[in-house]
Formats: C-alpha cells, structure tokens, sequence
C-alpha cells in the first residue's frame, strides 16, 4: 500500500491481516534461519493458508496472495519509514495541506539511505530554502496505530518553522488546532492523540470460513514434531482465534497479551557512556557474557524511553538519550538473550550516577573503556549494536 495513502479499516481486518502477514513473515525468516524439510513442507502450506485468510480481508484472491507472497521470499522484518511533525512556537502544531490531504509529512526509508537522511530530504521537500534540523520526537508502530499497511516503524521527527519564511514552503502549513479530526489521516489522528493505544480495543469475531482456516492453520502448526518457537507461537494464536469463534464471545486484543499476536515484540537498549567514555556493561551471576542494559518496551512508551527506565530502574542511573544507533532484528542477527525480535538502540549519557550501589543479588555491572571492548566476551548480536552505536558518536 502507498504510503502517502494510509487508511484505517475495521479491528476484525486489522487483526485477520496482521495474522497472516505473520504467519507470511515467520515463514519467509524460517526458510532463511532454519532450512529443514520438515518444518519446510509445513511452512510453504502454511503460506497458502495465510494467503486464503489474507483474502478474508482483500479484494485479490488467495492464488495471487499465494504468487504476491511466494514472489517475495527473502527475510521479512518491520519497514521503517519517517514522520515529520511541523510546530510553530506562535501556533502549535502545523500540518502539510496539499492534494493528498491534510496530516505529517511522511516517507518509508529506502534500503539504500537510513533514517536520519531520509528526515532532511524529507523536510527539504517542504522548506527548500532553508537547512532544518529535524529532531527525534518519538516512535510509532503502524500495526498499535491501526494502520492498514505492512508492519512499520516511523520514526518521528519535530521540525520547528517559526522563523521560517512562508513564501520558502513548497506546500501549505495549516494549524492542527484548526482542522477537525475527520480531516486527518490516521497516522496523523494517531500522533496528535498522544499514541494513544485504544485504536484496536474494538472487539471483533471471526466469520466460519475464517474459523475454519484458522483450525487448519493450528492443526498445521501442532503437527510438526519439535515444532521451533515460531510454529508454537503460531499454534497458540490460532487457537485463541478458534476459542473465541467456538464460544461466540467478541475477543480484544488484551485476549492476545501474552502471545503477542498483533506485532513482533519491541525493546530498546542502549550504549550508556559515562563522562570518561567507558561503555555500562552487566551480566547474570554465573554467566561469563556482557550485554549493553535494556529490555521490553511498555505499552504507550517510546523506545526511547524504554532505555531510560530500564537503566533508572536497575542501575539507578540517570541517562539522556542522545541519538538512535539502529533499529536491529534479533531473529536474523542471532542474538540471544533478549525476549524481544526487533530492537532500537540508542547511545545515551549519564546525567546522574548512581547514588548507592547498584550491584544486585541476580547480576553485576563494569564500566568498560571503549579501548578494552575486545577483551570482552559479549553476548552474540552485541558487537553490530556496538559498533553502529560508536560510529555514530564518532560522527
């Protein structure tokens, strides 16, 4: 779907998409990470099923869902894209009119550029004349926002226009506090909420054609001997699914909470350097690997600040973000540890240290000199981390 379109469809299409691009998804990555002929066979009629249900909700017809989907097999991770969000200090928050509509300026970040650069063009776009400096603002998940495309992270960016001249804009900026919510596209009714996280508690059911697929899809799933965790997952969604047909009881996405059906988990981590540049590192009692400090991102809060917390919270340090390092999928870079699939890290700094102890019964923590890196045994998938997160403080 075209980015400069975005719509919003009903909570039952939302939910029945993002299931079979799952289920899409998880088999493209198990092709790539586990090739075996077993769990092969299973995922290759899995993709079929997925396509079938994905017809529940599209126009196109399972065999060219079946061709879209095997014309697409390489790895699949979250896109990401970037969301400019104009504020003029006299006005508030001012949006792009233009014959698309009215809302943030928005684009996906194209494999050959990152995320940043894309923010500049993305603001030169609309202030030519002028050199502004977009600042990070935030995160927002397509799939939480109800947003019917492929799963998306935009990164979201703040561009101050006060001073800039209204004859330099190519485009027309109107003030948000003038257009009513019906005007705006969801991403925008989305942001401007405050990312509010009710947009899929809409209740839904599933229609007997699409209980019937999904009983298939998690007979499918369960028959695999020694199913891998993407198989288990899949059986455990769609049983939930067909409970909730069975019982004729609506489901909401909290009925979904520890599977985690909508989205792959989300966490954060984050090169915390001290004013000496050495790097906080901990490790599980008995364990002989480092990690960098992170973990699950909460319901309503940014990556951001995920990191923030989960440093305050178990090293009782204060830390201030300074940039984002790279959004990392730890499926495809073998990482262990973490509970989570795709994670931003972010290059922060202590502000506060902490005021007592920090050492803990279950863990201890090092401040390492960035010169002494190789002489410690980290935890597989941290080095790239590391080492995205120390060029960019490099510049």
């Amino acid at each position: 779907m075209s980015p400069e379109r975005i719509s919003s469809v009903g909570s039952r299409e939302r939910r029945i998409a993002a299931f079979a691009d799952e289920i899409r998804a998880d088999a493209a990555n198990a092709w790539h990470l586990d090739p075996d002929d077993t769990t092969a066979a299973a995922y290759a009629r899995l993709r079929e099923l997925a396509a079938q249900v994905h017809a529940c909700v599209d126009g196109r017809s399972p065999a060219q869902l079946v061709d879209v989907f095997v014309a697409d097999p390489a790895p699949r991770t979250p896109l990401l894209g970037v969301a400019l969000v104009f504020n003029d200090q006299r006005h508030g928050v001012m949006l792009l009119s233009n014959d698309d509509g009215v809302g943030v300026s928005h684009r996906m970040v194209p494999a050959s550029s990152d995320h940043e650069t894309t923010a500049r063009e993305l603001a030169r776009d609309v202030i030519p004349d002028d050199e502004v400096v977009p600042l990070s603002h935030g995160v927002c998940d397509s799939i939480s926002a109800g947003l019917a495309m492929p799963h998306t992270f935009f990164m979201v960016y703040a561009v101050d226009v006060t001073l800039v001249d209204g004859d330099s804009l190519d485009g027309t900026l109107v003030k948000a506090s003038d257009m009513d919510e019906a005007q705006l596209d969801p991403l925008t009714r989305f942001l401007l909420g405050g990312a509010a996280r009710d947009v899929l508690d809409s209740p839904f059911a599933l229609t007997s054609t699409m209980r019937s697929l999904v009983a298939e899809i998690r007979d499918c799933a369960s028959a695999v001997p020694s199913p891998d965790a993407r198989l288990v997952h899949i059986a455990e969604t769609a049983q939930l699914l067909v409970d909730g047909a069975d019982s004729q009881q609506p489901l909401s996405p909290g009925d979904f909470a520890y599977v985690d059906a909508r989205t792959p988990s989300v966490g954060a981590e984050g090169i915390v350097l001290d004013h000496e540049e050495r790097m906080l590192l901990w490790r599980a009692k008995g364990q002989s690997e480092w990690s960098i400090p992170g973990g699950l991102c909460e319901v309503g809060e940014s990556s951001a600040a995920t990191v923030v917390r989960e440093v305050e919270e178990h090293f009782d340090i204060d830390v201030e973000i300074a940039g984002l390092a790279g959004v990392f999928d730890n499926r495809l870079m073998g990482a262990t540890g973490p509970d989570y699939d795709v994670c931003f890290t972010y290059v922060g700094r202590v502000r506060r240290a902490p005021t007592s102890s920090s050492e803990d019964a279950d863990y201890e923590t090092r401040w390492c000199p960035l010169s002494m890196l190789g002489d410690v045994t980290l935890v597989p998938g941290q080095q790239d981390k590391i080492g995205a997160a120390l060029q960019a403080v490099s510049g």
